[in-house]
């Protein structure tokens, strides 16, 4: 929750709202709390709108129908990310998928999306006694908390011990802190080592605490530029009304040997028919100017795509983007132009390497 930010920092920090959900968008400086995700530790609040649980005997057959990756054998303990779509095949949300127990798993979604997934869980249930699935959102009574960074390992090993550092990676364990137990889950977003709390909000105060005693809180607008800067994705940043799995680039997050799942007729008719238009990353020669989203770029006379996305990012010294491009300029190290005569350089992924990379875990 961001009111248990906001206690702890006592001042209101910047805020912002994100698919409906006010969320905690700048603290300090914001260079600072770059840094101290790329450098040392950032602490997020990661709650967004809450996870989702469901639970029962049929729990993994609704939710294998609901979510585009195969979870009939995640097994305890595991973790999968995966999309939820509507059934013309328009992501909705990206997912993280955690098997609690058997029969149990939480639906983590991103910010102002946990009513949209719930709705989507709920239609593949169908009507109360139809199937054995409870559905529940906890936004509240749950907050979910993440510390990111190529130090994030300390802190865990501060507050939980060495067991909860060595967690393999896309695995979670329960963790007792007095008499609450909490989830942990070795899960990020920034390409730095990461670890997310899943606490009940009686607690949350507590832990929130104990985590920011030995790391920076940052807010959303860091935390989302190093998400661009590995490339991923930021939903409700690169993804508009009218976009498809395919013209969003988000392939790569559908299993289509999966033979069910809301929305796959509608991906296999986007890769037949392709899209005009795919996201690329791309930088910017900050002495030939600043791009805004909306931004037309050019090659000589011809407009050969659109700005969708853009931040000022200190990891590469200038602003970084996406943009909507046709697939025969997919490539890196192109240009283009804008039309108030910025040059815009594409790159390919990551656009920053990642500190964590070259860091090892010493525990």
């Amino acid at each position: 929750m961001s009111r248990v930010m906001i206690e702890h920092l006592g001042s209101i920090p910047e805020m912002a709202t994100v698919s409906g959900t006010e969320v905690v968008w700048r603290i300090g400086e914001y260079e600072a709390e770059y840094a101290a995700l790329r450098d040392g530790v950032g602490l997020v609040d990661a709650s967004g709108d809450g996870p989702v649980r469901i639970s029962g005997a049929d729990a993994a057959d609704v939710l294998n129908r609901t979510v585009t990756r195969d979870v009939e054998f995640l097994v305890p303990d595991r973790v999968q990310t995966s999309l939820v779509l509507s059934e013309d095949g328009r992501p909705l949300d990206v997912v993280t998928v955690l098997a609690v127990v058997d029969g149990e798993y939480l639906v983590h979604c991103g910010p102002g999306r946990s009513a949209v997934v719930e709705q989507a869980l709920r239609a593949v249930a169908g009507a109360p006694g139809e199937t054995d699935a409870v559905i529940e959102n906890l936004r509240s009574t749950m907050s979910v908390f993440a510390v990111e960074g190529p130090a994030a390992w300390r802190v865990v090993d501060e507050v939980l011990g060495e067991d909860y550092v060595s967690l393999a990676y896309e695995s979670l364990l329960p963790a007792g802190i007095g008499d609450t137990e909490i989830l942990v889950a070795r899960i990020g977003v920034t390409g730095e080592y990461g670890y997310t709390f899943f606490v009940p909000n009686e607690f949350a105060a507590d832990l929130w605490r104990a985590l920011a005693a030995h790391s920076v809180p940052v807010g959303r607008r860091a935390l989302e530029t190093a998400m661009l800067e590995v490339r991923q994705p930021v939903l409700h940043r690169e993804v508009g009304p009218e976009d498809t799995v395919v013209s969003a680039g988000l392939n790569w997050l559908v299993d289509l040997s999966k033979a069910d799942f809301v929305g796959r007729d509608a991906v296999v008719a986007q890769q037949v028919s392709g899209a005009v238009s795919v996201p690329i990353g791309f930088g910017v020669d900050m002495d030939t100017g600043r791009v805004e989203v909306g931004d037309e770029l050019f090659v000589g006379s011809e407009c050969v795509g659109r700005v969708g996305h853009v931040v000022d990012s200190p990891g590469t010294g200038g602003q970084l983007g996406l943009a909507a491009v046709p697939r025969q300029w997919q490539a890196s190290r192109l240009e283009f132009t804008t039309g108030s005569g910025a040059l815009v350089r594409t790159l390919a992924a990551p656009y920053v390497v990642p500190t964590s990379w070259s860091t090892p875990i010493e525990a």
